[in-house]
């Protein structure tokens, strides 16, 4: 699976599933992500055309995204870094729970 550019940095591992359950809700309109263990999650309410997983890079905690199809990336790298410039989440303090790790 492609993985996409942006990465976002967790500072706290327990926030990780409120900012997936978020990022699925906002930019997928789903009922929520789903764990499918092995550090992966369906955000995208069950279709599987991307996944988060988390990454350890130098002991932080990252979450990365995959797409199953490559011609799919920019259409997904654009929703999540609408979802993180525009800041339209239903919580208006997420930026409080994450930083933008890169962008390539």
């Amino acid at each position: 699976m492609p993985i996409l550019p942006t990465k976002i940095l967790v500072k706290d591992a327990e926030n990780v599933h409120l900012i997936l359950d978020d990022i699925s809700r906002t930019c997928f309109n789903t009922l929520g992500v789903v764990d499918l263990s092995s550090g992966q999650f369906s955000i995208d309410g069950g279709l599987n055309d991307i996944r988060a997983k988390l990454y350890d890079e130098d002991g932080k905690l990252v979450i990365g995204f995959h797409c199953r199809y490559e011609k799919d990336m920019e259409y997904f790298e654009q929703k999540i870094q609408r979802y993180l410039n525009d800041s339209y989440s239903e919580y208006k303090n997420m930026r409080a729970i994450y930083l933008v790790k890169k962008r390539t």
